[in-house]
């Protein structure tokens, strides 16, 4: 976080999405550890449909400077980094309109 300054609408946005998505993708990183590999999966499915349906808040003060497509798709590289990808049906049955993964 910054002290003191000014920061751009789109960082702090940015930031605020990490900070409520990061504990969910440790948690993941947790899980995978373990072997606990479809728990960790639908630990970052709802993290994907929760990315989307933030995206359905139409003209958001916050979200709007998000680009909530690129965000989830990080979600998706950070599986596939994990070694536990996300099938490609699970990206679509969660966030339709978006192409994650390519």
């Amino acid at each position: 976080m910054h002290r003191g300054g000014y920061v751009q609408p789109w960082t702090a946005a940015g930031e605020l999405i990490d900070g409520i998505v990061g504990p969910y993708l440790e948690d993941v990183r947790r899980l995978a550890g373990l072997g606990r590999v479809a728990e960790a999966r639908q630990v970052a499915v709802g993290v994907l449909a929760g990315l989307y349906a933030c995206g359905e808040v139409a003209g958001h003060e916050v979200l709007g400077y998000v680009e909530l497509p690129d965000r989830a798709d990080e979600v998706v590289r950070f599986l596939a980094r994990l070694e536990i990808p996300l099938p490609a049906e699970a990206c679509r049955a969660v966030c339709p309109d978006w192409h994650l993964g390519r």
